[in-house]
């Protein structure tokens, strides 16, 4: 990609990216998902300043979290009711939970396991 274009692209991101922490502030919404939406795009283009995503979460991943649990049926019946915007706060919960409980942790023990072996 010529420099000149990658430079415009950074700019309509970084313009998409403050127009959206407006609009999400102003109507009191999670905007976590449109964030890691906004990295995978930056990641992409390679505009991504050493940022880089780890996972997401969708219904089929709900739906096989409760295989074999009594609540299976009843978790199906209310994934069908759930919209995007409840899906992107249960994204924006689970990033929060994550962060607190084990991200730190399994940051160094799998950077450690992956690649520092190899230097001892």
């Amino acid at each position: 990609m010529k420099p000149h274009v990658r430079d415009l692209l950074r700019q309509l991101v970084d313009e998409l990216e403050n127009h959206a922490k407006d609009y999400y502030d102003k109507a009191g919404q999670p905007a976590g998902h449109f964030y890691r939406l906004l990295l995978q795009i930056k990641v992409e283009l390679g505009i991504h300043d050493g940022l880089f995503p780890i996972t997401s979460v969708s219904r089929a991943n709900i739906k096989q979290a409760f295989v074999g649990w009594d609540a299976h049926d009843a978790v199906c019946k209310r994934l069908d009711k759930m919209d995007d915007t409840e899906m992107a706060c249960l994204a924006e919960k689970m990033a929060d939970d994550y962060l607190n409980q084990l991200y730190w942790d399994s940051l160094r023990l799998i950077f450690v396991e992956r690649f520092m072996r190899d230097e001892e």
